[in-house]
């Protein structure tokens, strides 16, 4: 059972809420059940929700601090606005459709305590159906990334074998990528003097700029298999469409911000073409809902970039490390 305490904890386990009070219940009751032999403090941050998730998990649950932003924040600023309460040695930034299923917060605790080079780590993601989940990348977006896309995964294959995005070995793997948001442990003073998650993202995208600026600081980033979580991706997420299109907006953003404006025609026709790649192909084997979803995502690749090149006329400030 997890030691809850309000002085000097061990780790800070921050939640994002946005109208799934249920998953917020959910994801707290895993923290408490599966942890041990660390001091945590819960922080929940409700972006606007109207779902009376303070008084929901004040009633469920005893010391853990619930704040509302006011507005919706989306992820990244709301975990920056939880960051200033917490107290922790590290943050655990955990989705809220996220489930600890071993005691992950002390396996990840010990491994930044052993080696003080990690400036951030993760465990392994299983869907709702013990299916390996996406749990990291191996490479932060870019050339390889969208080429790799377009010729369906196999140079990755070929580069990584399985462990591609899970963590299929027995031990920890370093990558060059980024953990997924939904699981993410980092060292607190690392998070506050890269200055948190780039307030221009609303939500996609600014855990990867983080890793992004991270590696820059020679920061080691290391995925171990024996820590364990259930996400069942999409639970917190809005409609597919919006989720494309936000998708797509933050990937201009962070495009901009780490590849240089100069690059964003290439990535577009990239996009475009990976795209008309997947309709086709799905169109020969008769998978229509795959066809439908690409079809999408070209229509929203199409707007969202002429809408971005009309707000960021000119280069975007990159987020600066002190």
């Amino acid at each position: 059972m997890a030691e809850v305490i309000d002085q000097s904890p061990d780790v800070s386990v921050l939640i994002v809420n946005y109208k799934t009070v249920d998953l917020v219940c959910k994801a707290i009751s895993s923290v408490f059940n599966q942890t041990d032999g660390v001091k945590v403090e819960i922080i929940v941050v409700d972006n606007d929700s109207s779902d009376n998730v303070c008084e929901v998990v004040g009633g469920c649950f005893q010391n853990v601090s619930c704040i509302q932003s006011g507005s919706n924040l989306g992820f990244g600023k709301a975990n920056n606005l939880a960051s200033l309460q917490a107290k922790g040695k590290y943050y655990f930034l955990m989705n809220p459709d996220s489930f600890l299923e071993n005691n992950v917060l002390k396996i990840l605790f010990d491994a930044l305590e052993a080696d003080p080079k990690i400036g951030a780590a993760g465990g392994n993601l299983f869907g709702e159906n013990l299916a390996p989940g996406y749990s990291f990348c191996r490479d932060l977006p870019g050339y390889f990334t969208e080429l790799n896309d377009l010729f369906l995964g196999f140079p990755s294959k070929l580069r990584y074998s399985r462990s591609v995005y899970h963590n299929f070995t027995s031990s920890p793997l370093c990558i060059k990528g980024a953990i997924s948001g939904a699981g993410l442990f980092v060292r607190a003073d690392c998070f506050h003097s890269m200055k948190g998650f780039d307030p221009d993202f609303f939500m996609y995208y600014e855990d990867t700029e983080f890793f992004h600026r991270l590696h820059k600081r020679k920061c080691k980033v290391a995925v171990f298999p024996d820590a364990r979580m259930i996400h069942s991706e999409g639970g917190s997420e809005p409609k597919k469409e919006k989720t494309i299109e936000r998708s797509l907006k933050s990937k201009w953003i962070y495009l901009q911000k780490c590849k240089g404006r100069s690059s964003l025609p290439f990535f577009y026709f990239l996009t475009c073409l990976i795209a008309w790649q997947r309709i086709i192909v799905f169109t020969v084997f008769g998978e229509g809902s795959k066809k439908k979803y690409w079809r999408t995502k070209l229509e929203m690749a199409k707007k969202t970039y002429r809408d971005h090149l009309l707000l960021y006329s000119c280069d975007i400030p990159k987020r600066r490390l002190k």
